[in-house]
């Protein structure tokens, strides 16, 4: 696919030098209609290439026209919601120029998309692109070195194509001339992108396109409707779909429900002592997964002793709606209590959460009982908004890496290793967690892609035969840097278990790893569950540090439960809404948009009283997300 896209973007680099030679060479031979016309010719085959370089992306192992894949009025309309882009384009830089920048962005956009589709298994969105540090995330963190050196490489290629054009026929000066007709298409340009603006819903249902819908994977949306619809669609999308009964009144009623119940199962609970209130420790793992559960794999040695030992005691598996990246909406799951299974696929819930006048989390109700709340992260505070969002949720300290004081890494030029940030958590609750309990919030680095370097972590062969395996080499690499992380948790464990004041930890891995795409394909997973139901699951376990023997209340569990369950668990008091989500907890122990998991993994059928579980739920997150915060009562703790 990276050779296809580089040929479309030779391709258009070559048209446009030999476009402008003819053109150059011809111009005492024919009339100025003729050569216009020609211009124009090669404008339009210029919007169709780079049509077809996006269009192809979402279909990796198509090597025809995309066009068969979504279809002739589809393809069209991709045609003319791209011309007002085009003109305004042409308006401001002219045809060669806005030619040369339009190919150079479409690729930048094209092969950014292929690599994310192919690693994550998701397309690119517009919100991808709505912080400086997801960009580069996006355009380059994500793309592998073979990869990156290729797009230099072309990139490259074009630019001494242009410059070579410049010398031999063009001034790059703006022809005083053409201003008038420049000057009517970038008018013509930028009206016609106001009106698609406001009007492209009406376009897109009169075309029966819809860019993004709940409860239907968005890699199909974007493949039946193609890169270019799905991509500007999915620009006003909510991170939601309301719901057909959405009021007040039905909000309302829903409470009084949810209060009712709530009020009628639980018990009032006994006030506890400071010194008795725990602290609560949440580890957010990168792309921290059991790799023994695949089953083409043959082991030296257990990479994971402790983890693995911990998740048959205390834990098992994390029932994660994400899948090789998107990181914050499984932290925002387990934070807020909220599930992104509710949510259109992809959307990172931090972008609205910064907009919410009321951001609801286990932050505050921890605050009212004596809690100091700190986040943790051994990486940069603007990525994913994380600044903004935690001071929403009522963290008093966001400690990153530029405030950190240990810095280790497993090797040169890799992320701040697991041992690290342990070392920096056991110091913060010495030196701040005498006097309060603490809920200290810790997302790592270390595990994350890319597996491409030989010496990110060392290589010790846990995999016996990783030669018989599809990136074999890589998934070992991988496994180096999960036993380090096994070997840092046993040492913060140690740590911990010296602090006086009880303490909770909870560890989870976010996602699988984002492994090469074939490595995924080839392998099958050894569980009891169907592979699309594997890649989802993650590590889990939950610890004290008094020896306390902690039971689970089931084999797997969805993350926006977690904040209600250690809640319970640690004797505090709940909101009505935590105490909501441990009750549905008890009868849908895990889920997704698609599956429903019983308390040992295994896939179950709904009843109607479990629908409407999941309905209240649905609303009062809708409510409180994407609403006007009727239900803001429920995520307060009474008095």
């Amino acid at each position: 696919m990276i050779v296809f896209l580089i040929l479309l973007f030779v391709f258009n680099g070559t048209l446009l030098i030999t476009g402008r030679w003819f053109l150059y060479k011809q111009k005492d031979k024919f009339s100025t209609i003729f050569l216009k016309s020609i211009q124009w010719l090669m404008n339009g085959i210029f919007l169709i290439v780079n049509s077809e370089l996006l269009l192809s992306t979402m279909y990796p192992n198509t090597y025809h026209p995309v066009i068969f894949e979504i279809g002739v009025s589809n393809f069209i309309l991709t045609l003319i919601i791209q011309i007002p882009f085009y003109l305004l384009i042409y308006g401001f830089l002219g045809f060669y120029i806005g030619n040369a920048l339009l190919t150079v962005l479409t690729f930048i956009l094209g092969v950014s998309n292929y690599v994310k589709f192919t690693l994550q298994g998701l397309p690119l969105f517009i919100w991808d692109f709505l912080s400086s540090k997801m960009v580069t995330d996006v355009l380059f963190n994500m793309v592998l070195k073979e990869q990156l050196l290729i797009t230099i490489l072309s990139l490259i290629l074009l630019t001494a194509m242009i410059w070579g054009l410049k010398k031999l026929f063009y001034s790059w000066h703006f022809p005083t001339e053409n201003w008038k007709l420049r000057g009517t298409l970038a008018a013509i340009g930028c009206i016609s992108m106001v009106f698609f603006f406001f009007n492209f819903e009406q376009i897109y249902s009169k075309f029966n396109i819809q860019a993004a819908e709940y409860n239907k994977p968005i890699q199909k949306s974007y493949q039946e409707n193609g890169f270019v619809l799905s991509f500007l669609g999915n620009s006003n999308q909510h991170g939601m779909v309301m719901p057909a009964n959405y009021s007040k009144e039905t909000v309302a009623e829903a409470v009084t429900e949810i209060k009712n119940k709530m009020d009628a199962i639980n018990k009032p609970k006994v006030e506890l002592i400071k010194e008795q209130r725990p602290n609560i420790i949440f580890i957010l793992s990168e792309a921290f997964w059991d790799p023994t559960t695949i089953k083409e794999a043959e082991w030296t040695q257990d990479p994971i002793p402790t983890i693995h030992g911990l998740m048959e005691t205390s834990g098992g598996y994390l029932f994660s709606p994400e899948f090789g990246g998107s990181t914050a909406n499984v932290e925002w799951n387990v934070l807020t209590g909220f599930s992104s299974n509710f949510t259109i696929d992809g959307y990172i819930q931090y972008n609205r959460t910064t907009q919410l006048k009321q951001a609801p989390s286990i932050v505050e109700p921890l605050k009212s009982q004596g809690y100091q709340a700190i986040a943790l992260h051994d990486y940069q505070k603007e990525y994913y908004y994380r600044t903004e969002v935690y001071k929403k949720f009522g963290f008093s300290e966001f400690i990153s890496e530029t405030e950190m004081t240990h810095h280790d890494t497993n090797n040169i030029g890799t992320y701040i290793s697991d041992a690290s940030i342990f070392k920096e958590a056991v110091e913060l609750i010495d030196k701040k967690g005498k006097d309060n309990p603490m809920l200290l919030h810790m997302i790592t680095m270390q595990n994350h892609y890319p597996y491409t370097s030989n010496s990110k972590f060392g290589q010790i062969d846990y995999v016996k035969n990783k030669e018989a395996l599809v990136d074999g080499d890589q998934f070992n690499l991988y496994i180096n840097g999960l036993a380090d992380t096994d070997k840092a948790v046993k040492e913060l464990l140690t740590s911990l278990e010296k602090v006086k004041r009880p303490t909770y930890v909870v560890f989870y891995g976010d996602h699988l790893p984002s492994l090469n795409n074939e490595f995924y394909e080839h392998a099958t997973f050894n569980t009891n569950q169907n592979q699309v139901v594997a890649k989802h699951e993650t590590s889990y376990f939950v610890w004290k540090n008094d020896g306390e023997k902690l039971e689970v209340p089931s084999e797997v569990i969805s993350p926006n439960y977690i904040a209600g369950d250690i809640m319970e668990r640690s004797g505090l008091h709940q909101t009505i809404f935590q105490q909501y989500t441990t009750y549905v907890q008890n009868k849908i122990p895990a889920f997704n948009k698609r599956v429903y998991l019983d308390k040992k993994g295994n896939s179950k059928k709904l009843t109607n009283d479990e629908e409407e579980l999941l309905d209240r739920y649905y609303l009062i997150q809708y409510d409180m997300m994407y609403g006007e915060q009727y239900s803001s009562k429920i995520f307060e703790v009474e008095s």
